[in-house]
């Protein structure tokens, strides 16, 4: 009987628990290949717990949008007009270590392209 309540004691308290999300907070290249070749983006993450602040600049507009991290999985969506128009893709990825991301995104569940995000090393010496 003591046996079996050590190790539902043991499942209760550290089997049910989710790892605490990685720092992602940073500026993140992200890189997209297609046919044209590979392009590259600069994205900024501010991360909160499981919340994620994320600000893209691009040639046209600089957009901020809020995404969740649960444990190595990082989720977001960034909508754009064009032509009068929205579209919404759906960004999700894959923690694969402290600074690097993989993912895909694209509109709802079609025509996924994958990317890749790596962690810009800060230039300070220290």
């Amino acid at each position: 009987m003591t046996f079996w309540t050590l190790i539902i004691t043991a499942m209760l308290v550290g089997g049910g628990q989710t790892p605490a999300p990685p720092d992602l907070t940073g500026v993140w290249e992200m890189s997209v290949s297609g046919q044209e070749g590979t392009d590259t983006s600069i994205w900024t993450m501010e991360q909160h717990g499981e919340k994620l602040m994320i600000r893209f600049k691009d040639s046209e507009e600089e957009v901020e949008v809020e995404g969740t991290v649960q444990g190595d999985q990082v989720e977001w969506v960034l909508s754009k007009e064009f032509s009068g128009f929205s579209i919404s893709s759906l960004y999700r990825g894959k923690v694969i270590d402290s600074d690097t991301i993989e993912g895909t995104f694209g509109i709802k569940s079609h025509a996924l392209t994958p990317w890749k995000m790596t962690r810009r090393k800060s230039s300070s010496h220290g």
